[in-house]
């Protein structure tokens, strides 16, 4: 990776980039040997004014086929990318490791001029992966993994903003056409206004329960299965998930929907990924697979639910019944005992908080943080993502025993659903979350998805409830 000095002058400079692309290129024209292989991926980013980058998405998701959303409402962190600059799906094993050696080579190629420091700038890659490597349909709705780096992406990093330009560069691209496309994002940001204003679209008023008497005879029959087989050792927990088809009159807007995602659970993880064939994935999610910056490691522990009460007393009576259930504890101990274990077959030194609860608009959960210091470049972060998915919280212990079962219980395949999905830049920073509390939503039809963790001690009935209160949290976030 080359890293060019920053200009003095940084103001939409298109003719700084020109410069650059023509410095870049010429090398390549020049060379006698012309080799398809031999190209370098130019990232520029420029600073932009303050604008939304939901709004910006909405820009553009009409021209854009490919698309993929990512915000932290909490920390005031928005990424909006599309468009292809080098991209690699995979259908078959080893996803995880040809993923990162993909991030590697196209890293080697990079030439820009952000610091490794001003993580606003950087080039970020896009990857999601889907819960189970196999799959048993011939054309999967997402591939098993797919990596991007974006042509474009739109960045707000508190109250800092940038649009990052990804280009890859060899002997006969055209920069004239280049920047001709540039110039078209420019005019994109003009147009976009810095604030969401008041929702115009009505949201769903959904009162009913979003999945029948069948679904949930055959949830409470699976439960049942899953108990026994807790009482003979072969499993200690299994998640068992749900999913609930609904048909809007109207289209599904993504970006209303992400609105109202973003008023609702500020507290979570907002996400939507396109598949280029009219179908996204997205939703609100409360679990972090990992986080990293510097070098310093985070992952999240979060099993046990409770409701959210109607009053502060209330509320506080459901939190202490989570805290003092034996069941609760149990589920949860058993994520937290995992991601430890995991992590240090990695050799890492791992730090374990003590439980806290996490409370969300509709739901708490126990929550334990791990962290962990990294050595520098020996560990890389999908690496670390194989090393932890699936987890206990969305899969069970033992691993391989509880995603058996879940072919044979579940009567859907997950796809994205539970499974890791975030960037990571050239820096070795990235951030992956758990693809829960989610939808796939294909023009008026939405499948909602939602899971509950059984452990010794499980009642069929609560267990159900939950996923109810889990669909119904996300059906009246869509629009």
């Amino acid at each position: 990776m080359t890293a060019l000095a920053s200009p003095s002058s940084f103001d939409f400079a298109n003719d700084e980039l020109f410069r650059l692309l023509h410095q870049v290129q010429q090398p390549l024209v020049q060379s006698p040997l012309k080799d398809e292989a031999d190209f370098r991926i130019v990232s520029y980013a420029f600073p932009v004014t303050a604008i939304d980058p939901l709004l910006y998405l909405k820009q553009v998701i009409d021209t854009q086929h490919h698309y993929f959303y990512w915000e932290n409402p909490a920390q005031q962190q928005t990424i909006v990318s599309y468009g292809v600059a080098q991209s690699l799906t995979i259908n078959g094993p080893q996803r995880f490791a040809r993923a990162q050696r993909f991030v590697q080579d196209c890293t080697a190629r990079l030439v820009h001029q952000t610091p490794a420091e001003q993580l606003v700038g950087l080039p970020r890659f896009f990857s999601h992966f889907t819960f189970s490597p196999l799959t048993e349909t011939v054309h999967p709705i997402f591939p098993a993994a797919t990596v991007v780096l974006p042509k474009f992406q739109l960045v707000r990093w508190g109250k800092d903003h940038r649009l990052v330009v990804n280009i890859a560069v060899d002997g006969s691209v055209d920069l004239d056409k280049v920047l001709g496309q540039v110039r078209q994002q420019q005019q994109y940001l003009t147009q976009t206004p810095s604030r969401f204003s008041n929702l115009t679209k009505i949201n769903w008023d959904w009162k009913g329960q979003l999945l029948d008497s069948a679904q949930r005879a055959a949830f409470k029959t699976s439960v049942t299965q899953a108990l026994r087989s807790i009482e003979r050792g072969e499993l200690h927990k299994i998640v068992l998930a749900c999913s609930a088809e609904l048909t809007s009159r109207q289209p599904f807007d993504v970006v209303y929907s992400l609105q109202n995602l973003r008023q609702r659970y500020a507290d979570c993880y907002l996400f939507a990924v396109s598949n280029g064939n009219g179908q996204t994935f997205m939703g609100a999610s409360p679990e972090r697979l990992l986080s990293i910056q510097n070098c310093q490691l985070i992952t999240d522990a979060i099993a046990g639910s409770a409701p959210r009460g109607k009053t502060p007393e209330q509320d506080a009576a459901f939190a202490q019944q989570l805290i003092n259930s034996p069941k609760e504890q149990r589920e949860h101990q058993v994520v937290s005992d995992y991601l430890r274990s995991r992590l240090r077959q990695l050799g890492l030194s791992v730090t374990v908080a003590p439980r806290s609860l996490l409370k969300l608009s509709n739901i708490q959960h126990l929550h334990t943080l791990l962290t962990a210091a990294l050595p520098e470049s020996s560990i890389l972060p999908l690496e670390i993502v194989a090393q932890l998915h699936p987890t206990p919280a969305v899969a069970g212990v033992p691993s391989r025993v509880a995603c058996d079962r879940l072919h044979r219980y579940e009567t859907f395949e997950r796809s994205l659903y539970a499974a890791p999905l975030g960037w990571l830049d050239s820096a070795g920073n990235a951030h992956f979350v758990v693809g829960i509390r989610s939808a796939l939503l294909t023009s008026n039809r939405a499948r909602l998805y939602a899971g509950a963790g059984i452990v010794a001690g499980s009642d069929p009935t609560k267990e159900f409830a939950e996923i109810q209160l889990k669909l119904q949290s996300l059906v009246r976030a869509l629009v």
